[in-house]
Parts: structure tokens; C-alpha cells; sequence
């Protein structure tokens, strides 16, 4: 692929800031630099400042109409690279490049002055980026729209809530039509609605150019995302599926932050060992009453090991869904009442036991789940070593699109606020849909009854 297809080329990318030793220090170190090249007495090292690096030799290419998440903890150097990329930052060493008109949702308010009103900064911030006169009246009145903010377009900058300048922020940016756009946690501040209607543009952005995201919001990296990279300490960790970057850096800070002796392990491998042949399996499919129900579903029994973290104080033994007969399934029909079963074993002394489950898409996005701690709030429970503990969650089964989606299975000790995990495994159960149907949303609700009636003029 030859270098113009690319929208962003990072290569070798470092960034240093020097760490004074205290105020005086700024005027001794070129002193002592001069004498240091005078007097030849071989030290490196200047002793006024130390060196702090917060991006070290990042090196990745990002393809035209590709849409990319960063993620890492604050201080890993995901908004020095975006500063760099957007170049109101230069590297210490390396090169980054990017090709086309770059939009930056960087710090809020970046790019405007808080003395002027905000029509007076839409005609500044898009003068900057070499747009004329008449261009920018032709979008003037579409870029207000869209910030919904007609009444106070011509109040100084100073006077909007956060809310109110990062609304103007984004819509000036996307009516200037950029092919590479960059967001730094900027619709972190707006309301419920505006976010949403963001959202919606950006999924229609991504269609055909460049989207370059940092969050903490590690859902939305799956599902507006198509590659992602997870930064610590300014280095990259992984580069790929978004999929799998949240899984590792999910499972690696669990590790780190429970004293895990297999903390740079990121993921243990498990198997779950079903204990029903498959012929004595039950399928809620072939009932005769429930062939034309609008969604079916095929259970997979995992023939591979799935990744998942823990302590190692104990693990999940078995999961499986059953019907309300206690049968357990291997074909289920949407809208018909199943369990999900948690079977789990303490290693050790267990205080305060808490078993949970979420269903999630192929993008790794949540559609529903619960556990077990509410519901034992008021209970003291404990485990012994060797003891075996299991949860059974009813619910109706959704209506969901085709495709294919898993259960995780967790097993943990604590509180619902802090809490942790024993043992999580990411696709502890893989079921596949087989919807005949289509619907609006994550999912479908089976409608308990429906009526409609022509009331009479």
C-alpha cells in the first residue's frame, strides 16, 4: 500500500518533557550545560532536571475511512499523542503525518476565545483552518443548528456552560468538512441527548473517513471502533481487535491492582467441562408450540478454551442454561423463559461471594446481565475451601439480531462498589441467533400481549 493511502503515519514517535528539580533550576542547567561542553567531563546527565517520557517510539499507520480508539489509564500518553497528531504539539523524535484537513476535539474550548461571541468564533476557528468569508456564511446557519444554540450564538464565549461550548465545538468542527477527525474525551460534558445526537453523526462520518477516539468509555471503542490501541506508560501494548485490546487491558489492571503473581499474564485459559452428553440435551426448538416463534437460538457448547482473569482464590466450574424444568438446552427459543446456571468452587476461604453474568454482541457490547449481590445483601454468605457454590438467573429470552453472542460467567468476592474477581471468564457460553425477524435497537422485547382498537369518531 503506497504511502498516500494512508490519513495518519505515525513512526518511531517520542515525546520528553524535562522535570525541573525546583524554580531556580530552569536559569543552572544551561550554565552547567556550557561548562559540561567546555571542561569535556563526560556526563550525560544534566543534574537540574530529570526526564520524564510520556510517549516512547509509537509507531502505527492509520488507513483513509478507518476509525481507530486509544485507550489506556490517564498518564499512559493518549492525549500527547493526539496533540501531536493534530499538531498543536511537536515529538521529540519521530515523525508523525497526516494527510487531509484535520478536525481536534482536544481540551474544551481549545481554539477559541472566551471574549468573543460564539458566532465570532465559529468565523475565527474556521478562518484557521483557511476557510474564506463565504464558505464559512454558506455553513454558518447548519453549524448553529446543530449546536441548538440560536438564543446565545451572540453571547461571549465566557458566559456558556461547558456543556454549551463543547456543543459549538463539535458542530464547527464537523461542518467543516474534516477527513481525519480527532476526539479527546470531548463529549465526556455534553447532555444525554446532544451526545446521542453526536453519536449518530459520527457512525455516518466513519462510513468513509478517519476517526481517531480517546475514552475511558470502553464500550463505545467497540462498537464505534474497528482497530484499537492500548497505551501504558507511553508505549503501545496492543494494536488490533477492540474486541480483545479492552479484554487484555481490562484483565491486566485487575491483575496489577489484586497483587495477581501472574500479572504480566494477561489471560489464563479455561475450559469448562460440561457434564451432559449432548443427546441428553434439550432443545426448546423442536416443541411443537414453539416452532413459530420469531427467534431461535443455537447453544454452542465451547469446544475451545475461553480467555479469563482472576485472583485464583477459586473457578467457575460449569455454566449452562436450562429451561424452567431444569432441563438443560441446547436450542432456545426467544420470548420463552430460561435460566442461566452458574456453577462455581472456592480454593480457599471465601468472604462475601457474589456470582454475575452480562450477554454481549459480537463487538463486545453489553445487552443485559445481573449477579447475585442485592439479592444476598442482607445475607453474610461465606464459602470454606473446597466448597461449591451456584446461582440460577430466570429471565425471558430477547429477541435479538442474527448473528452470534456469549455469556460471560463471573465469579467474585465483595461489594457491588468494591469487589474482586475471582475468576471472569469472556465467553464462559456462545449462543447463536437465528432471528427471522428484524427490529429496531440492541434488542427485542417478546410483547406480552398486543391491542389495537379503531375507536369510533
Amino acid at each position: 500500500m503506497s504511502e498516500s493511502e494512508y490519513a495518519v503515519n505515525c513512526e518511531n514517535v517520542s515525546k520528553d518533557y524535562k522535570i525541573w528539580r525546583d524554580s531556580s533550576s530552569r536559569l543552572k542547567a544551561p550554565v552547567w550545560a556550557l561548562f559540561r561542553r567546555a571542561f569535556d567531563n563526560g556526563k550525560d546527565d544534566n543534574p537540574y532536571y530529570s526526564t520524564f517520557s510520556a510517549l516512547k517510539d509509537v509507531s502505527f499507520k492509520l488507513k483513509r475511512g478507518e476509525s481507530i480508539g486509544i485507550i489506556g489509564r490517564n498518564g499512559s500518553g493518549k492525549s500527547t499523542l493526539l496533540q501531536i497528531l493534530a499538531g498543536t504539539l511537536q515529538p521529540t523524535r519521530g515523525t508523525a503525518k497526516t494527510r487531509g484537513r484535520v478536525a481536534a476535539l482536544l481540551e474544551l474550548g481549545s481554539g477559541f476565545n472566551p471574549e468573543f461571541s460564539g458566532r465570532e468564533n465559529i468565523y475565527l476557528y474556521a478562518a484557521i483552518l483557511g476557510f474564506d468569508r463565504k464558505n464559512i456564511n454558506e455553513k454558518l446557519q447548519e453549524i448553529i443548528d446543530f449546536s441548538e444554540l440560536e438564543k446565545f450564538i451572540d453571547q461571549p464565549l465566557k458566559t456558556y456552560s461547558s456543556g454549551m461550548t463543547i456543543r459549538l465545538a463539535f458542530s464547527v468542527r464537523i461542518h467543516l468538512e474534516p477527513e481525519i477527525l480527532i476526539i479527546d474525551e470531548a463529549l465526556a460534558v455534553g447532555d444525554f441527548y446532544f451526545v446521542q445526537k453526536c453519536t449518530r453523526f459520527i457512525r455516518e462520518f466513519i462510513k468513509d473517513r478517519t476517526l481517531v477516539l480517546v475514552t475511558h468509555d470502553l464500550s463505545s471503542v467497540q462498537n464505534i471502533c474497528e482497530r484499537c490501541i492500548w497505551l501504558k506508560d507511553g508505549e503501545i501494548m496492543y494494536d488490533g481487535s477492540p474486541k480483545v485490546a479492552v479484554e487484555q487491558y481490562l484483565a491486566f489492571y485487575h491483575n496489577a491492582e489484586n497483587g495477581s503473581k501472574n500479572a504480566t499474564e494477561i489471560n489464563n485459559q479455561l475450559k469448562l467441562t460440561y457434564e451432559l452428553n449432548e443427546d441428553q440435551l434439550h432443545d426448546q426448538r423442536e416443541e411443537e408450540a414453539l416452532k413459530n416463534k420469531p427467534n431461535q437460538w443455537e447453544v454452542l457448547l465451547l469446544e475451545e478454551p475461553s480467555d479469563s482473569f482472576g485472583s485464583g482464590e477459586g473457578h467457575i466450574v460449569d455454566c449452562f442454561l436450562e429451561d424452567s424444568e431444569g432441563r438443560r438446552l441446547s436450542g432456545v427459543v426467544g420470548g420463552e423463559i430460561v435460566r442461566f446456571t452458574i456453577r462455581a468452587k472456592a480454593g480457599t476461604q471465601i468472604d462475601l461471594p457474589i456470582l454475575g453474568f452480562n450477554l454481549k454482541d459480537r463487538h463486545g457490547q453489553y445487552i443485559f446481565g445481573d449477579n447475585t449481590y442485592l439479592s444476598n445483601a442482607e445475607q453474610s454468605l461465606k464459602l470454606e475451601a473446597e466448597q461449591e457454590i451456584t446461582a440460577s438467573f430466570e429471565f425471558r429470552m430477547p429477541i435479538l439480531h442474527p448473528g452470534t453472542y456469549a455469556f460471560i460467567a463471573s465469579f467474585s468476592r465483595g461489594t457491588q462498589e468494591s469487589h474482586t474477581q475471582i475468576q471472569w471468564i469472556h465467553e464462559a457460553l456462545v449462543i447463536h441467533s437465528k432471528s427471522r425477524i428484524t427490529h429496531q435497537g440492541i434488542c427485542g422485547v417478546p410483547m406480552h400481549k398486543i391491542v389495537t382498537r379503531i375507536l369510533q369518531a
